[in-house]
This record gives structure tokens, sequence and C-alpha cells, in this order.
């Protein structure tokens, strides 16, 4: 039985409000690869190593390992949205490199890191 910790309670369940929220953004014109390695520097720098194991991982599995057909979403347009934001408004934005970081502990396959990266996303757009 699945409780609310479990990243898999919410498989199937956010794609309506998901919808709702990237519908007010404009998509991003910046390349997955500027933004994954952009990313990648940026936990390095912070010092959070967890971080880049994630983005790595992201990286790695590109493609149709990166989408989560339960949600209709893509991890790689998420990291795309979410550094758009952070070049655009440069702020303290550590707890984005925080949720990164457990994604690796926490929710290392597709549906988990759509989870942890669209939460992301509500924070900096909702």
């Amino acid at each position: 039985m699945l409780n609310k910790l479990d990243t898999h309670f919410y498989d199937g369940k956010i794609s309506a409000y998901a919808e709702t929220i990237l519908s007010k953004i404009s998509p991003p014109n910046i390349p997955f690869e500027e933004a994954i390695q952009a990313l990648k520097w940026w936990s390095g720098y912070l010092n959070y190593p967890e971080a880049i194991k994630t983005l790595e991982l992201i990286e790695r599995e590109k493609g149709n390992k990166n989408f989560d057909p339960t949600d209709n979403l893509n991890t790689e347009y998420l990291v795309v949205v979410i550094w758009d934001k952070i070049k655009k408004e440069p702020q303290e934005y550590k707890y984005i490199f925080e949720q990164l970081s457990d994604v690796t502990t926490s929710g290392p396959c597709v549906m988990g890191r759509v989870k942890r990266l669209f939460q992301v996303v509500k924070s900096l757009y909702d």
C-alpha cells in the first residue's frame, strides 16, 4: 500500500495540475544541454554532489527514459524550465539543488524525478 510519502502515490495525479502551471510559462528557448551543464556547474559550486549525480542520470537517460507516461511530463523539459527561471531571476535557489539531491536517494526513477522537478517548477512559478 502506497502512502503520501511515496512518490508513486502521486503517479497519474498531477498531470492536470501540471498542465495548468506549465501553460502559464512561455516555452524556454534554451537547449537541454545548456540547462543541464549550467545546473551541474551550480551544483558543484554550491557543493551539492548528489544533485550532480541526479543531473548526470537525467543526461544519461536522455530521450524516452526521461518521460513519465503516468503524468505526461518530461524531465528534460522541466530541467530547461527550471534553468530558464534561475537564469532570468538569479536569487537564492539552494532548495532547488536540495531537491535535485533528494532524487538520488528517494526517487531516481523517472516518476520520482518528474515529481521532484515539478515541485521545484511549482515553487518557482505558482
